[in-house]
């Protein structure tokens, strides 16, 4: 049985998942946008949770910011698209530099590369890769279950929609 968490990110309000099974402590999170993980961590030490895999649904720093943080705390695998592992790294290209709020960084791990219409599989949680470039070049979504993870696709989904009219 899948278990979702929603967290709210913070500076920038965005979403980070906490994806959790019946078989064991093992976690994935997506999108992890908090620098701290304040709330993200207080979670997964009342839950007693372990997370593995970090999942980029796409490059911008308010989705992975936290990512070099949780990785000093739990040595994890980051899995992502192609072209999000070429943004990442780049405080200009994740825009993490044009954000007054936070210290400009980049993502050193080097990421698990996934392809459109492939399986990951995550401590028994199947996860269904589906690219969607648009929104941004590096931009994926995931469907685990019955539940789709689109995060900013659908801004750019309503924004094309709009744009058309």
């Amino acid at each position: 049985m899948i278990k979702i968490k929603k967290i709210n990110n913070t500076p920038v309000n965005s979403n980070c998942y906490v994806i959790t099974n019946s078989i064991s402590n093992k976690c994935i999170i997506i999108d992890p946008g908090s620098e701290d993980n304040k709330d993200l961590l207080a979670y997964l030490t009342k839950k007693s949770l372990n997370p593995s895999w970090v999942i980029l649904t796409h490059e911008h720093f308010d989705h992975c910011l936290g990512v070099n943080h949780l990785n000093k705390l739990y040595n994890l695998e980051l899995i992502c698209s192609e072209g999000t592992s070429q943004f990442i790294s780049d405080p200009g290209l994740n825009f993490s530099a044009y954000w007054d709020e936070i210290q400009s960084f980049g993502i050193s791990m080097k990421p698990r590369i996934v392809k459109d219409a492939e399986i990951v599989i995550c401590d028994q949680i199947f996860l269904s890769c589906i690219t969607t470039p648009g929104y941004s070049p590096g931009s994926i979504c995931f469907s685990i279950d019955n539940h789709i993870f689109i995060v900013d696709t659908l801004l750019w989904l309503q924004y094309k929609t709009i744009c058309k009219n």
